[in-house]
């Protein structure tokens, strides 16, 4: 029952912040410009995958210490064309009023040693079943389709149990995670380039 619970919050969660994602999209059509978003997926935690993490962080392995600890038991991926619609996509998250923003890593600017790029919102919202357990927090990442495809394998590579040659791989990664990154820079100039031309 707890863990029937535990789960329909965060179910309420993720179709809170889709709702505030699809919004956004509906604004943009209704104003007949570019859709920020290409795509949206959304995902809980395993069982198996909040233990571990608990276990990482030396916490319980319980309901209420993953509720406590854990920011990111409930993911929203937002997946943009380009990258300065990443930045549209979380600056109307941040002022548009419904959803409490926690903490905001931009891991764009400033990506992590392993390549991995995404800008990522900790959001707290209401579940509507009140009482002390009524907030819970969404981990919503957004980054280009681009980033997404990385993150994916990355993901995979991470994940896949006894895995030959991880630190060859973690390499190629690391490699390919900066020509993605590249590309998205210079589709963002293109992109420029296309839209000031129709101005001329």
């Amino acid at each position: 029952m707890d863990r029937d619970c535990f789960l329909l919050k965060y179910e309420y969660a993720i179709r809170q912040v889709q709702r505030a994602l699809g919004e956004i999209a509906e604004r943009q059509e209704e104003a007949g410009v570019h859709k920020s978003i290409a795509f949206v997926t959304s995902r809980i935690k395993t069982a198996e995958s909040t233990a571990e993490k608990l276990k990482r962080k030396g916490k319980p392995v319980t309901i209420k210490a993953a509720e406590k600890h854990l920011n990111d038991i409930a993911g929203v991926c937002a997946v943009c064309c380009f990258q300065e619609d990443v930045y549209a996509v979380a600056h109307e998250l941040e002022t548009g009023g419904k959803l409490e923003i926690l903490k905001k890593k931009d891991f764009i600017r400033k990506p992590k040693s392993s390549g991995y790029r995404s800008l990522h919102l900790i959001v707290e919202l209401g579940t509507g079943l009140g009482g002390a357990g009524d907030r819970v927090r969404v981990e919503i990442q957004i980054r280009t389709v681009a980033m997404d495809a990385w993150a994916r394998l990355d993901h995979e590579l991470r994940y896949k149990k006894g895995q030959k040659d991880v630190e060859l791989i973690c390499r190629d990664l690391q490699k390919c995670a900066d020509t993605i990154a590249s590309a998205d820079r210079e589709m963002q100039r293109i992109r420029k380039k296309i839209r000031n031309a129709k101005f001329k």
